[in-house]
């Protein structure tokens, strides 16, 4: 009897040890905009002197590599009307920047585990003949922030929960 209580202590130590792993991750943090958040396994920063904050590449698949990007905006209109205007200019100026069509997927509202509140705005483009999925992360504080992730639409099942569990671990510093 004695035996399997302590085989059952040494379980539940394990489980409640390898969850507490899952937890951990490599926190990537952005001094100049006081935020952090979990980089994804594999996935590599890069610094660029003409951007702001560092940008992450995820693994190559082919013609594509995904990617996530931020920048902010000093803006003082409400966070849902910031969104609104953002996707109004993005809808109307799809094809300066190459893009065939823009389609808003998805618009809802996300909360990362430490309670910062967000919009999360889907997108599906057509550029130069590929099907890519956007993931925008609109973010209000002293400035609205924009995480941009971006991914083959192929690629979408694999790496939208990877994109939601970066900003799931998103803080505020």
């Amino acid at each position: 009897m004695l035996k399997r209580l302590l085989t059952a202590a040494l379980i539940v130590c394990v489980l409640a040890l390898n969850g507490f792993a899952q937890k951990v991750c490599n926190r990537h943090i952005e001094p100049q905009g006081s935020f952090s958040f979990c980089l994804p396994a594999g996935w590599t920063v890069v610094e660029k002197p003409e951007l702001k904050y560092k940008t992450l590449f995820g693994p190559r698949n082919g013609v594509f590599t995904p990617n996530i990007n931020l920048r902010d905006e000093d803006n003082e209109a409400p966070l849902a009307q910031y969104v609104a205007d953002s996707l109004k200019l993005i809808l109307s100026n799809y094809q300066e920047v190459g893009a065939t069509s823009v389609q808003v997927l998805a618009q809802s509202n996300f909360k990362t585990e430490s309670g910062v509140d967000a919009i999360k705005v889907t997108l599906s483009t057509e550029y130069q003949g590929l099907n890519i999925r956007t993931q925008q992360y609109y973010i209000d504080g002293n400035y609205k922030l924009i995480v941009t992730c971006t991914a083959l639409e192929a690629e979408s099942a694999a790496l939208d929960p990877v994109f939601d569990s970066v900003m799931k671990s998103f803080k505020a510093d």
